[in-house]
């Protein structure tokens, strides 16, 4: 669902899977379940992210550890870049992480000196 990480932005989901750390699979998981968290650091539940591991063979990143679950490049039903995840999820009407990027930031005006009439000729 667009624009749905849970607290995590979809930036650092990329940083996650750059570093090569196991994102939870969101359907093995109970977020709503105390603990789960310490418990998925325990390796008591849930499973790996497949589409995590697949958006990373797609970015051309094999895992440096051989012992790291590994799943085939598939561009047509995962996000073929890094590009493409962070916009399909920051372009959703409804984030479900708290961010300050939902106002429009604008840049100032930078004011440029003018040249005197007589110095442009």
């Amino acid at each position: 669902m667009p624009g749905w990480l849970g607290a995590g932005t979809p930036q650092s989901f990329i940083v996650e899977i750059s570093l090569e750390r196991p994102l939870p699979c969101h359907l093995s998981i109970d977020y709503e379940e105390p603990g789960w968290l310490e418990r998925w650091n325990a390796s008591e539940i849930g499973k790996i992210c497949a589409g995590a591991l697949i958006l990373s063979r797609n970015m051309g990143k094999l895992p440096r550890d051989p012992k790291f679950p590994r799943m085939p490049s598939d561009k047509v039903l995962v996000f073929s870049n890094h590009l493409e995840f962070i916009a399909h999820h920051e372009g959703a009407i409804v984030r479900s992480w708290e961010t300050n990027e939902q106002y429009e930031i604008r840049k100032p005006k930078i004011k440029r000196k003018r040249r005197a009439k007589d110095e442009s000729r």
